[in-house]
């Protein structure tokens, strides 16, 4: 049952991930990093400077993919992550 206490949670959650302490602009003076990570449903891939986020990402897997197993859905992950950030990462 979602109530108005999870909506202020949810609203205060998403606050803090888009404040200007955690997310930044991106700079092609600076080195940038891509970590990703995938699960059995899902990828996910953020792109950062200086520890600072520029863009989350994430991709909900097809049931075929469901049963890849975890280093090719890893490695998926990987080439999905450079391929949506590849204007960035040139």
């Amino acid at each position: 049952k979602w109530e108005d206490v999870h909506q202020a949670a949810l609203l205060r959650l998403k606050c803090g991930l888009t404040s200007n302490e955690v997310m930044a602009y991106f700079d092609p003076s600076k080195r940038s990093s891509l970590p990703v990570d995938a699960n059995p449903v899902v990828l996910g891939a953020v792109l950062t400077q200086g520890g600072k986020v520029i863009s989350y990402i994430s991709k909900a897997l097809s049931s075929v993919k469901w049963r890849y197993s975890q280093i090719e859905r890893e490695a998926l992950a990987i080439d999905w992550g450079c391929h949506h950030f590849r204007m960035y990462l040139l």
